[in-house]
């Protein structure tokens, strides 16, 4: 067993920090690679309890069949055997945090 810790940054200037945690999820097709498909599954940990819970219920109370437009971009879900979206307190979170402060900096590779 094996843990795997992907990151990525881009830089986005937005008003409504909700829609830049939803544009991350929906980069994560961006990010995957064919062979990930064969892990038994993925975390992906955000601070953003509202939008890692309206995830959770997209998945798992099958929303994609109501918001077609919205699974288009989250299609990569369904290529994993598991999916779970956690909420992680950004003070709990130093990864996200390092990446943040690269972002920040213009430094982040």
């Amino acid at each position: 067993m094996g843990k795997l810790v992907v990151a990525s940054s881009w830089s986005i200037c937005h008003w409504d920090s909700t829609q830049v945690e939803r544009m991350a999820i929906h980069y994560i097709d961006k990010l995957v690679v064919e062979w990930m498909y064969d892990l038994k599954g993925i975390i992906v940990e955000g601070d953003n309890s509202n939008v890692n819970e309206y995830m959770q219920k997209f998945k798992f109370k099958e929303l994609w069949k109501q918001r077609i437009d919205d699974w288009e971009e989250c299609s990569w879900i369904k290529f994993f055997q598991q999916v779970l979206f956690v909420h992680t307190q950004r003070r709990f979170n130093m990864v996200a945090h390092f990446c943040a402060q690269r972002a920040l900096e213009g430094s982040f590779t």
